[in-house]
């Protein structure tokens, strides 16, 4: 404290500045200002109060301020500053609409009572509620221009590239839908929506008419089409990309910002319910699509066959280049100022700067927060603060401050004032100042004893700590909570301020909460990245786990996921080049991405799994459907590209590259590896030993390239089914083998490798199944959609006959006209082969309750039978039963295996 007075002090002791403090106080006394102050300046001729009045200057939320008859103006006198609290929020504009308005009644009312004395009033409105409003305007006329230009666009894209316009332009209805119903369902989920979110709707249209033209391009074609067989064509494809995006959006919960939960929960409705519409509405509304008069645009087909059927290697290379060359770029550059956020009209942003231009810039200040129990302890408290503050003063770290030990110091830290001014004030220097103050003082007229006041406190002794008077309290800054007191101080930064040292050393010390508007910017921004870098982390696992779950092979896996990641370096590449930093909405959307830009490569691998020919027909309009899916998706960002509002423009343009080379990797990178990958498997005769492991292995390979379920349900159907070991035991060397009800056909692949002459001939009511039965059979056999008894289409001169596990769907009649039919079919000595069900007494297996419940869901009672009835039923049928035996030890599964007799009787 002494160094402190002798710096502030001592210079006012010189004798030419004293003259020139007192030459200042006489012509304030002299003029109208100077009313009631003679008192004031008797008791303080060396101008001391204009110290303390420094220091509580930082109370004004300006530097650039003055108090006026308790109203702040500015130092040219044109400008007064009016601070008022809002009732609501300024966040709500629902409630910050109503401010304009009065805001300009307000300036009407001015105006009209001042203009005949010729003096006019501007009002100038700043404030959070502006940008509030200024984001929902920019949003709102977003929306409208992103949905109906995306609407436009594609409805364009569609009209030009299906055979019927009209079919086409039916992939908006899922679209519409699926926005309308998340809509309607949001509307519970949250007490109002974002403008924001609802801006999303444009884009979710892009990404959700997807869906519709998968199928829509699959049933309008020349051949009459019936809506489940074209549902069937894109029902695996699209389960797994509704999959990826719908989880790519709910991520965003993660985030903590309900705006990004609305936005995310919105889009995730909207595929979720685009996605029904498509295969369970389409279906019903279109059960049966007449043949098209005209082809789809040959134009279309042959440029997207060239792009993905040709180069191979080359275009391989050429990619491998182009990612390098990205690579190099690649390192992103974070941009995470939240400010950035705000899109703001060219009113609010000149409002601002007038408010700088007059007032300063008020987000300089750094602000100081106490808390205490008492008004004591805030003293307490506000000591030992002034001590670290007086140090950082020293340094140039801290310009200028107020606390409120700089009025009212606690009682120890009185005590060392009032030791240091005793320790400043000796005798010697106050006889020099008396002799000095009396010599000035008389030449410029005042009374010998006007400062008497003043010097007969230098010797008095100093007062003790003084209590917060409770009616300065708001001045002070200091405001009650419900359980203690809290008050909020502002400093100045110096020129040594830096806000991340200085942060750090005063929230080590519990005493006092620092805001620093530029530091918590910084640090929210930097927070924001790190949650959301966190949660694209989170979603590129989750998506690769999903993918590898859905394929449950690697290969398959990295060939989709292949296009994604090319799709991330050559976004953030390209932005680099362009200058464009990485911001918040850019890391939100990359997850979206994400989820959305592996849809195509999905499309095309789950489709070649499917047909296993890169020119199958069929290929040629699953790569129709990966470009229309890419180039409406496409229309919706690129729509938002051009977005006033920051968020929007943000989103668009990250999500526009990053489709864009998601939807190149796709026909670039995807056909060359996946035609490598998936090449069907072809074996030499070779004699094998039955349930050996080669025996295993030679039937597992016949599935290896088909989807996973079928795929896996084979495996497992060989390794854990008890029918295997014993049905080769019940074959005669079969050649041809009629396979009624043969589901993927593994029993029938099963004896295939054991009897390299014999070819299948298989029945199933399930076309998926029958599709993989065929694939699985290749060149070895067919297989015919339909249900027994209707077996009048089967090829005769069979020598087996297969009847596995389907008899108990079957009712008598049903089952007799069956067995007749297979009895005509089969050559003299022919085999069948049944194995039912025929259930026990007691505790119902878990296979049988799953079994009767998928007959409950189609609509189907199973029939089950005694062993007796059944051998009668098949005697009955002409056949000549050889075996009746269990299938396994305790199981309810039983062998029936029959002849048809080398010489049967005839009626006479």
């Amino acid at each position: 404290m002494s160094s402190c007075i002798k710096a502030q002090i001592a210079p006012l002791l010189a004798p030419a500045e004293l003259r020139r403090v007192l030459e200042e106080d006489l012509k304030i006394v002299q003029g109208l200002e100077g009313i009631g102050q003679a008192d004031l300046i008797a008791r303080d001729p060396l101008g001391l109060r204009n110290l303390v009045l420094s220091r509580m200057s930082q109370l004004l939320p300006s530097r650039d301020a003055q108090l006026y008859r308790g109203k702040l103006i500015s130092r040219d006198g044109e400008h007064l500053l009016i601070m008022a609290e809002l009732k609501g929020s300024a966040t709500d504009t629902t409630y910050s609409r109503a401010i304009p308005p009065l805001v300009q009644a307000l300036a009407e009312k001015l105006d009209g009572q001042y203009r005949p004395r010729g003096i006019r009033f501007t009002l100038t409105p700043v404030g959070a509620y502006r940008a509030a409003l200024d984001n929902e305007n920019a949003a709102r006329r977003d929306m409208q221009t992103a949905i109906v230009l995306t609407t436009l666009g594609i409805a364009f894209l569609l009209i030009v590239t299906f055979p019927r316009p009209l079919v086409g332009l039916l992939a908006l209805l899922p679209s519409t839908a699926g926005a309308i119903f998340a809509l309607f369902v949001c509307s519970f989920l949250f007490p109002s929506l974002s403008i924001l979110a609802v801006s999303f709707g444009g884009a979710i249209m892009a990404f959700t008419v997807d869906l519709g033209i998968a199928y829509l391009l699959f049933l309008d074609r020349p051949c009459e089409v019936s809506g489940r067989q074209a549902a069937r064509e894109v029902r695996a494809a699209e389960i797994l990309a509704a999959l990826t995006t719908i989880g790519g959006f709910l991520l965003l919960l993660l985030s903590r910002f309900r705006v990004l939960a609305e936005v995310g929960v919105f889009a995730a409705l909207g595929v979720a319910f685009a996605f029904a519409f498509v295969h369970w509405v389409f279906p019903r509304i279109l059960p049966v699509m007449p043949p098209a008069q005209k082809t789809r645009n040959p134009w279309l087909s042959r440029i997207l066959d060239r792009i993905a059927l040709s180069g191979g290697k080359a275009k391989l290379v050429a990619v491998a280049l182009f990612f390098g060359v990205m690579l190099c770029f690649a390192r992103p550059v974070f941009h995470a100022d939240i400010n950035a956020m705000n899109s703001l009209s060219a009113e609010t942003v000149s409002a601002e700067k007038t408010l700088q231009r007059v007032w300063g810039d008020l987000t300089s200040r750094v602000y100081l927060m106490i808390e205490g129990g008492s008004l004591t302890d805030l003293q307490t408290k506000s000591d030992r603060l002034a001590g670290m503050l007086r140090d950082d003063l020293n340094r140039g770290t801290v310009g200028a401050a107020f606390v409120l030990s700089d009025l009212f110091p606690g009682e120890a830290l009185a005590r060392r004032h009032a030791a240091g001014w005793n320790a400043f004030w000796t005798q010697g220097r106050v006889a020099g100042f008396r002799r000095e103050l009396a010599q000035a003082a008389r030449g410029m007229g005042f009374a010998p004893d006007a400062f008497g006041a003043f010097m007969s406190s230098l010797s008095a002794t100093p007062p003790v700590a003084a209590a917060i008077p409770e009616k300065l309290a708001g001045f002070l800054g200091i405001a009650a909570e419900k359980s203690s007191r809290v008050q909020v101080s502002m400093l100045t930064p110096g020129p040594a301020y830096d806000a991340e040292p200085f942060f750090a050393r005063y929230a080590a010390t519990n005493l006092v909460s620092v805001f620093d508007a530029g530091l918590f910017n910084r640090r929210l921004g930097e927070v924001l990245v790190s949650i959301f870098t966190e949660i694209a982390l989170i979603t590129g696992l989750g998506i690769v786990l999903v993918v590898f779950l859905f394929f449950l092979d690697g290969r398959l896996s990295l060939i989709v996921l292949a296009p994604v990641a090319f799709a991330l370096v050559s976004t953030l590449g390209t932005l680099k080049l362009l200058g464009h930093p990485v911001d918040i909405p850019g890391i939100m959307l990359w997850i979206v991405i994400m989820g959305m830009g592996i849809d195509y490569g999905i499309y095309y691998v789950c489709a070649y799994q499917r047909y296993l020919d890169e020119r199958h027909p069929f290929m040629g309009l699953i790569r129709q459907a990966m470009f229309l899916a890419g180039a409406t998706t496409l229309i919706g960002f690129g729509v938002l590209a051009l977005a006033q509002h920051a968020v929007l423009k943000s989103i668009g343009l990250t999500s526009l590259l990053g489709i864009a080379y998601s939807l190149v990797g796709a026909f670039l990178i995807v056909p060359p590896l996946v035609k490598r990958v998936l090449v069907p498997v072809t074996l030499p005769a070779e004699k094998v030993r039955p349930g050996s492991a080669r025996h295993y292995e030679r039937a597992r390979l016949r599935y290896r390239h088909i989807a996973a379920y079928p795929r896996v349900f084979a495996r497992c159907k060989m390794r854990l089914d008890p029918m295997f070991p014993s049905l080769a035991a019940f074959m005669k060397a079969p050649r041809r083998i009629l396979d009624i009800g043969c589901g993927y056909a593994v029993p029938s692949v099963w004896l295939l490798e054991l009897f390299p002459a014999a070819t299948v001939c298989g029945l199933d009511p399930d076309e998926e199944r029958v599709r993989v039965a065929r694939s699985a059979l290749r060149s070895r056999g067919d297989v015919r959609a339909g249900r027994a008894p209707e077996l009048a289409d089967l090829p005769d001169r069979a020598d087996t006959a297969l009847i596995l596990d389907v008899i108990h769907m079957l009712d008598d009649a049903a089952l007799r006209e069956t067995l007749r039919i297979l009895h005509e079919k089969l050559i003299p000595g022919g085999r069948l082969v049944i194995r039912a069900t025929i259930p026990r007494a007691g505790h119902t297996p878990w296979m049988r309750r799953l079994e009767e419940f998928r007959l409950r869901r189609h609509r189907l009672s199973p029939h089950y039978r005694t062993r007796e009835a059944l051998e009668t039923i098949i005697r009955t049928a002409g056949f000549q039963i050889e075996t009746v035996e269990s299938a396994a030890l305790g199981s309810g599964e039983w062998w029936f295996v029959a002849d048809r007799p080398l010489l049967e009787e005839t009626e006479p």
